[in-house]
Parts: C-alpha cells; structure tokens; sequence
C-alpha cells in the first residue's frame, strides 16, 4: 500500500493550517468580488426568496474555491511525501 504523510514537524504543521485559514480568507473575497461584479448582485441570501439554483451555484463555487485555495497552501506549506517501507 501506497502510504503518505505531511513532511515536517509540529511547527509546519500550525504553518500549513494558519496558511490554509489565510487562503481561504483571500478565496472567499476573490469569490465575492467576481459575483458581485460578474453578475452585478449583491451575495445571494440563504432566504426563501432565493432560488435554488442560486443557492446551489453560490455553495458550490464558494466551496471549490475555498477547498482549493486551502489545498494549495497546505502543500506549499508542509507538502506529502510518500512514507519509507521498512
């Protein structure tokens, strides 16, 4: 089986995850800049008003660029490699 870990101690690891919470600080206001001038509207609303589709469009793109963006850091960061077989 094919095993790997994040490289680094303690201290990388507190680095990966104040990294990943930065970039997903700086994923969320990309994402909010680009709807409201993309489609010129405000951030939709969790309402009854809303419609569906807006809902679904909004959790989804939020979500992959969040996901995303925190991904990246944590492998710059404290990257995986794969672990040695004894």
């Amino acid at each position: 089986m094919n095993e790997t870990s994040y490289r680094g101690g303690v201290a990388r690891k507190l680095l990966a995850i104040a990294a990943g919470a930065l970039a997903a600080k700086f994923a969320m206001a990309a994402v909010e800049q680009i709807w409201t001038r993309g489609f010129r509207k405000g951030i939709p609303e969790m309402s009854e008003e809303e419609s569906a589709l807006t809902k679904i469009a909004w959790i989804g793109l939020t979500a992959a660029a969040v996901g995303m963006a925190r991904e990246l850091a944590r492998e710059l960061t404290a990257p995986r490699v794969p672990e040695e077989s004894a």
